[in-house]
């Protein structure tokens, strides 16, 4: 049996990386309307997608392509391809519902991974859940997350060193405990859900970190090096307001 040399290895890598990147894989967004879907990606990947506070912004699918810098292994100094879809927030009006409806269905089709997120100061999921049994097909490559657990209770942050403090850290559990709790009543199946905090940069590590294992066998290995990750080091963005 032939004993490849590092040289033939790294020449296979690199093979494999040309082909990963011609077919970069795909991370679909899902959420009711205002649980910040933009402004997470925005936060993680330093893009500059419009955002409000007020009223939806997103109405069309929206694509970004990024490539990362991949850090140790035999593609080291190398970049992979990664792409994100934004869909607009569901839930916004019954008359665009049934429309923003057709636009998901036919683009988590073609999504490696689907990111669902929910907002931590909204109690009401029953929208959610009738999204979720709509979309059951692709649960297998979903990956929850709860956003804005920053902002559950005025000054339950600690600002100096960006964690919650421990009465908030209590309340988020609470959240998580349910959220999951109302996943498995919609599709009778048990997830993990994470935590975090686009506005300031909570979390965003370990939520990469589940997108990459959510991530086909055969292109996971290219993202490995990514996943002990600091969003810091390698995605674009100016000096965000939590670094200190």
């Amino acid at each position: 049996m032939h004993k490849f040399s590092p040289q033939e290895q790294q020449q296979v890598a690199i093979k494999a990386l040309e082909y990963a990147n011609s077919n970069p894989p795909v991370i679909g967004v899902v959420g009711l309307s205002g649980v910040g879907k933009s402004s997470t990606l925005n936060a993680m990947f330093g893009t500059t997608l419009q955002i409000s506070h007020t009223v939806a912004c997103t109405k069309v699918l929206s694509e970004a392509e990024f490539e990362l810098d991949v850090k140790t292994g035999l593609v080291a100094g190398e970049k992979v391809k990664i792409k994100v879809v934004d869909a607009p927030g569901l839930g916004e009006s019954i008359l665009s519902d049934p429309e923003y409806l057709r636009m998901y269905e036919n683009h988590l089709a073609a999504c490696d991974i689907v990111l669902w997120i929910f907002s931590a100061n909204n109690r009401a999921l029953a929208l959610d859940q009738t999204y979720l049994q709509r979309f059951k097909p692709y649960f297998h490559k979903m990956v929850f997350a709860v956003n804005q657990v920053d902002a559950i209770i005025a000054n339950g942050w600690n600002e100096r060193i960006n964690l919650p403090k421990n009465s908030t850290k209590i309340l988020i559990s609470e959240i998580i405990s349910d959220r999951q709790e109302k996943i498995f009543e919609a599709i009778a199946q048990k997830t993990t859900v994470i935590e975090f905090s686009a506005e300031r940069g909570y979390r965003l590590q370990k939520l990469f970190r589940a997108l990459i294992e959510k991530l086909p066998e055969d292109r996971r290995w290219l993202f490995d090096s990514l996943r002990i990750f600091s969003f810091r080091d390698f995605f674009p963005g100016e000096g965000r307001k939590w670094q200190r």
